[in-house]
């Protein structure tokens, strides 16, 4: 169980939730693997297609390997979860192809990091 961790790879189709859930159930399934935060973090962001990568960099603010782990951690978290959430919205049911559907990704992610800072903001005043 511990090699299916640290090779995980997000499958085509899946959206970053499916995979975000994915790899929190293998961790869960194997509460040994002694893993630090910071090989979870880097795995899961290096098993994730480029889109997504590019999506959680975005809601960052930058490269999210530069973040605090805890922040990384929950960033992803709030991504995958804000993702969700706007898929279940929808009405729309409409096919839509490849570039925008990386679109959407990209900008609910965005979406995500702007309502992250505007939080932020208000913790500040």
């Amino acid at each position: 169980m511990l090699s299916d961790i640290t090779s995980f790879v997000q499958l085509d189709r899946k959206s970053l939730y499916d995979a975000w859930e994915h790899f929190k159930g293998m961790l869960s399934r194997c509460p040994n693997h002694e893993l630090p935060m910071w090989q979870q973090v880097q795995t899961f962001y290096n098993g994730l297609t480029l889109a997504n990568r590019a999506s959680i960099d975005v809601a960052a603010g930058g490269t999210i390997m530069k973040k605090l782990l805890s922040e990384s951690f929950n960033i992803i978290d709030e991504i995958a979860t804000n993702l969700y959430s706007y898929g279940l919205e929808r009405t729309d049911k409409r096919v839509a192809d490849v570039h925008s559907i990386d679109t959407i990704t990209t900008l609910s992610a965005q979406m995500a990091a702007l309502t992250h800072k505007v939080d932020n903001l208000g913790a500040v005043i």
